[in-house]
């Protein structure tokens, strides 16, 4: 009776409430300590890439741990939380569940918040691990309730490891395909309810996360820190190309190249591309321009090119856009030179990427790129003076299609940080690019192989 009398009252409470009414909060299961709170999912509580938003997490978080404390205290009003958000949370049902595991003049609210992640294959022969506390050298619990360590508060969900470090507790969370459940603590101090850390886990993790679990104070600020490193995404490396020594040429060159990708809340980007911006960016479509580096060529490159004068290297204008088949991308671009040769080029492809295991992907696409008048003039064409210069015979290059490619290639992380990327790829020119004196072969192979770190 005591259960119902509190399923009952909190009901009520939550029938009072506008914005629990908006957001259709339905109290579930209701206990001395304990209470269940479930949502379903509404375009409206979507983010801009189709994630639910944080703040319906944390709206979940303040409202099922604040009436799991309701139950034993009776009302009491939120001073503050925070949520450190470490996955995405997909699903068509959200549950809450909020519990009160230490009563007195503090009393703390374990949260779990679990649903259905859509497009993730659970491998049953994944055991989960079992994780150990080191400072109470206790096997801690798969996705289960929260321990004391040292008057510090610490949960796991999935794999996890925690160590002391400037006297806090860290605990670290590593990917599982199990892991579906999120998990964070409440406080309730003097009638006043506190939130000393709430981590998100809603939906699966499918790369590695961590949070540290410190005090009130020193969680919003390593909160904030975490959040402004957050932003920022960069991979910096390098490695080396087997190439051909110019576009149509058959002798291969060795020729390094950077590796370097950086980008600011997936808006302002600088890699292979270029400088640029995403203007529309979500999970399925992405549009967005660059500026980038046409580097011409010089007629030094190969014996066959000596006459036909040099095509200075230029900045390179490109507008793209991709967009997601569940099963592979389909990306187009149109780029312009804005010197040099002042051509310019579309391309149209299709990639994928394949897991092979935890830490290897296997990648392939394949493309087909067109190039207007003024950029097969000057990488295929020769000119009456160029063909007195050279011994070439005149040749008119028109617009179309020059070449088609495919790729294959493996992307192995060696360590959470450290990766080698290696990829396998085959041209092909035709039309006017392969009947050009200029070609002197229409297979174009390249292989290259690089080192990065991610930060």
């Amino acid at each position: 009776m005591k259960g119902s009398h509190h399923l009952e009252a909190l009901r009520e409470v939550n029938a009072f409430a506008d914005f629990n009414r908006w957001a259709d909060f339905r109290v579930t299961e209701a206990d001395d300590g304990e209470v269940a709170l479930e949502m379903v999912w509404r375009e409206e509580f979507g983010q801009y890439a189709g994630y639910l938003h944080a703040g319906m997490i944390g709206a979940l978080t303040e409202t099922v741990c604040g009436y799991a404390a309701y139950t034993q205290s009776g009302p009491g009003l939120t001073s503050h939380f925070s949520v450190n958000c470490l996955a995405p949370a997909i699903g068509e049902r959200f549950l809450a569940r909020g519990r009160v595991i230490k009563a007195g003049r503090s009393r703390f609210s374990p949260l779990h918040i679990s649903s259905p992640f859509q497009g993730i294959t659970r491998n049953s022969s994944q055991r989960p691990r079992r994780s150990w506390c080191r400072c109470r050298c206790r096997p801690a619990p798969e996705c289960g309730l929260a321990r004391v360590c040292s008057k510090h508060v610490y949960s796991v969900c999935g794999y996890s490891s925690c160590q002391f470090l400037n006297r806090h507790l860290t605990c670290h969370f590593l990917s599982s395909p199990r892991i579906r459940r999120g998990e964070g603590f409440m406080s309730l101090h003097r009638s006043a309810l506190k939130v000393s850390l709430c981590t998100m886990l809603a939906g699966a993790a499918l790369a590695p996360a961590h949070a540290d679990i410190l005090p009130p104070g020193e969680a919003r600020e390593d909160a904030a820190a975490e959040a402004a490193v957050s932003d920022w995404k960069i991979v910096l490396g390098g490695g080396v190309a087997l190439v051909p020594e110019y576009e149509g040429g058959d002798e291969l060159e060795v020729s390094p190249f950077p590796l370097v990708s950086i980008s600011w809340r997936d808006f302002i980007f600088l890699d292979g591309r270029g400088l640029g911006i995403n203007v529309i960016h979500t999970k399925d479509f992405q549009v967005g321009a660059a500026i980038g580096y046409a580097p011409g060529r010089e007629e030094d490159d190969a014996e066959i090119l000596r006459g036909l004068g040099d095509i200075d290297p230029a900045a390179r204008a490109q507008i793209f856009a991709s967009y997601s088949l569940g099963f592979a991308r389909l990306r187009a671009s149109v780029s312009r030179d804005l010197g040099g040769s002042e051509g310019t080029q579309a391309e149209l492809g299709l990639q994928s990427m394949i897991p092979v295991s935890d830490d290897l992907r296997l990648t392939g696409g394949v493309s087909a790129t067109w190039a207007d008048d003024a950029y097969m003039e000057s990488y295929f064409g020769v000119t009456p003076t160029q063909s007195l210069n050279s011994g070439l015979p005149i040749y008119e290059a028109g617009a179309g299609f020059k070449r088609a490619d495919v790729s294959v290639g493996l992307i192995w992380n060696m360590t959470e940080t450290w990766f080698v990327r290696s990829e396998a790829k085959v041209g092909y020119l035709f039309g006017d690019a392969a009947d050009s004196p200029i070609t002197q072969n229409e297979l174009q192979p390249s292989f290259m192989v690089g080192l990065g770190y991610r930060f």
